[in-house]
């Protein structure tokens, strides 16, 4: 709902869309959808966004004990296999 919500805020605003990194795919998309189906595919590239940075950023404050091994290796609270 915040992402939606984020979205309506800036396609408020087209004049500011090119100061985002996904300014030129919002331009083109805004030429080919309906007003609100563009907001929601804006609130999934910014869900999308947020994620990546979640997932690539570790979290700092937060120890959880692995079970097996009993370390603290993942500041998030579950072990990333793979990473």
């Amino acid at each position: 709902m915040l992402f939606v919500q984020a979205a309506q805020v800036i396609m408020m605003r087209p004049k500011n869309w090119h100061k985002f990194s996904f300014g030129a795919w919002l331009e083109a998309a805004a030429t080919r959808m309906q007003h609100n189906k563009l907001g929601v595919a804006l609130a999934n590239k910014l869900a999308r966004i947020a994620w990546n940075g979640i997932r690539r950023t570790p979290l700092t404050g937060r120890a959880c004990l692995h079970a097996s091994e009993g370390t603290s290796e993942s500041p998030i609270g579950y072990h990333r296999s793979g990473h």
